[in-house]
């Protein structure tokens, strides 16, 4: 896979001025598999609470494209509020499954 083939770009647009993308490298994901990786998100305006389910939905969407692009299993987290985090499966081909918390 040449390098170019290798990055996909997501972006996302809020509206108001604000976008989010999302640049998943494949190349990089395959070469940490087993390992946390971080999926950095450049921000364009000012964001606020207002956008947080829009990011939430999207970030899952493309957490599922990184399962597809790689292929293979990914389990995500996004934190809700201080106490609350969810947790999701991803995997090709599969909806993202919802997983419980650890403790519950």
């Amino acid at each position: 896979m040449s390098e170019e083939r290798s990055k996909h770009e997501f972006t996302c647009d809020f509206g108001g001025g604000v976008k989010a993308t999302a640049t998943i490298d494949v190349h990089v994901l395959r070469q940490g598999r087993g390992k946390s990786q971080f999926l950095s998100v450049v921000w364009e305006g000012k964001r606020n609470s207002s956008h947080f389910a829009a990011y939430r939905d999207w970030m899952l969407a493309v957490q599922q494209q990184a399962a597809e692009l790689l292929p293979g299993r990914i389990l995500w987290a996004i934190q809700i509020d201080p106490r609350t985090t969810e947790y999701f499966a991803l995997e090709p081909g599969q909806p993202p499954k919802r997983l419980p918390s650890p403790g519950t």
